[in-house]
């Protein structure tokens, strides 16, 4: 499952494009602002957050948060009680990090590193925690065995990648986007120009060539539409065969809440949102992996 792109192109593409940061790029002079929103967005997209990551076990654990991002996660793995240590492949992420840790009076150590090749000994964590991250390396494999090698034996992890078997995957992206993709290709040039000039956003979906299944995914997921260089999605058969070194003790979905940002929801807002959220913890896009590291000579078993 190693794919042949640079590192450093992926880390170019998240400087470029930081997790979460495109819908509130009016407030990316203000960091105090930018956060405050950003959390309270995504306290109502996903509230059950802390719950899905299982963060309530990283109490008192020395923890590991592999791609922190922004910090939001992490914030939430110290409150839990974490001894954390968060690290991300991106100036932009740590910063912002940093500075949320310093304005709410929090601590951890935060480490820039490359997923494939942490500067951690053998053994160093209890917990590891990994949000949607794993599956945007080239060398997903050397990943794994990188969060094995850190993990102590019994210790535990919560990762999320994205799930092949999500309606996102099957209909959004393999349906609706490859069609989008197809007909900006296919345009004339100068009815294209005009399109775009009229709906800048779309110029991120206008393929080079003929997209392929791997470029629309690529686009589909995330942010940067076509500048995004790798993505992945894994049904939970292929992510048990990625964790094989593990003792993988379950999955859960899910797709944030519906409706988040309504205020003032009718019964049927309420009834849809319920059946919502029935469906995506099946089909959702996020496929959280509750994983173990066997103590010595134990064996695995799913």
């Amino acid at each position: 499952m190693s794919m042949t792109v640079d590192i450093n192109k992926v880390k170019k593409y998240w400087e470029a494009f930081p997790a979460g940061y495109g819908e509130l790029v009016d407030l990316a002079d203000d960091p105090k602002k930018f956060l405050e929103e950003r959390d309270r967005q995504t306290n109502l997209l996903s509230p059950d957050i802390e719950e899905k990551y299982r963060m309530d076990l990283a109490k008192g654990k020395v923890t590991l948060d592999l791609g922190c991002g922004q910090g939001y996660n992490a914030q939430k793995l110290v409150t839990n009680g974490a001894k954390l240590t968060a690290v991300d492949l991106t100036s932009k992420g740590l910063e912002l990090a940093r500075f949320r840790f310093e304005v709410n009076h929090l601590q951890a150590n935060f480490v820039r590193a490359n997923a494939e090749s942490l500067p951690f000994k053998d053994g160093t964590f209890e917990f590891v925690h990994s949000s949607g991250v794993i599956h945007h390396t080239p060398s997903i494999e050397g990943a794994v065995k990188e969060i094995h090698r850190v993990m102590v034996p019994g210790a535990i992890a919560s990762i999320m990648i994205y799930n092949r078997h999500s309606i996102k995957y099957y209909y959004r992206i393999n349906v609706k986007l490859r069609l989008k993709m197809l007909l900006l290709y296919l345009l004339p040039a100068g009815i294209l120009e005009r399109l775009l000039a009229a709906k800048p956003d779309l110029e991120k979906y206008v393929p080079n060539a003929w997209p392929s299944g791997r470029d629309v995914l690529n686009a589909g997921t995330d942010f940067g539409g076509t500048y995004n260089p790798l993505s992945r999605v894994f049904s939970r058969k292929q992510a048990a065969q990625l964790f094989s070194a593990f003792i993988v003790e379950g999955f859960a979905c899910a797709e944030g809440v519906y409706e988040p940002f309504k205020k003032n929801r009718t019964v049927i807002d309420k009834v849809i949102a319920k059946i919502y959220s029935l469906v995506m913890s099946r089909a959702g896009w996020y496929l959280f992996v509750y994983l173990r590291k066997p103590n010595h000579d134990e064996p695995r078993h799913t």
